[in-house]
């Protein structure tokens, strides 16, 4: 299901950039995290962890086919400089092992996504994604923003909600 956009808030904004002196490579994964206001014993999730001072866990399936994350590329983003790639149709499977993400990978057909400056890319966060090292010396920058419902259940709090 598509949540309604207009009923979404956005809960996070990552800035990412693979320059020459600061390039790596991402391996297929799901975006599971969410950034949480504080750690909930009650609520029956898994997955919690603590990045660069926030909290995060892992959202259930219900909860991450209401949400929707949104690349905006300040730079061209080309074959040669570490583009998103992606196994279309992947969410659909929901959240995965890393041995059927493998099995995804092997079966189902990549895409390369290759966007100019200013284009955006909207996926869910359970899309099996990945990128490699940027083979020039250009900047790939992104600002990528995941939206959520306004609330979340089990007594849960975004860390932010705009």
């Amino acid at each position: 299901m598509i949540p309604e956009l207009g009923r979404l808030v956005a809960v996070q904004c990552t800035f990412f950039n693979k320059p020459p002196t600061s390039n790596w490579h991402v391996a297929y994964h799901q975006d599971r995290g969410i950034p949480v206001a504080t750690f909930v014993s009650a609520c029956g999730w898994s997955g919690w962890s603590q990045k660069e001072g926030m909290t995060f866990i892992h959202g259930p399936d219900e909860l991450l086919d209401h949400m929707i994350a949104v690349r905006l590329h300040i730079d061209d983003c080309t074959a040669d400089n570490g583009p998103l790639r992606v196994i279309p149709g992947s969410h659909r499977a929901g959240t995965m092992s890393p041995e059927k993400i493998v099995s995804q990978c092997e079966s189902l057909e990549e895409k390369e996504l290759m966007v100019s400056k200013g284009g955006v890319i909207a996926m869910r966060p359970l899309l099996v994604d990945a990128s490699s090292k940027s083979r020039t010396i250009e900047n790939r920058r992104v600002l990528h923003f995941l939206f959520g419902p306004v609330e979340l259940p089990a007594g849960l709090e975004w860390r932010l909600a705009v």
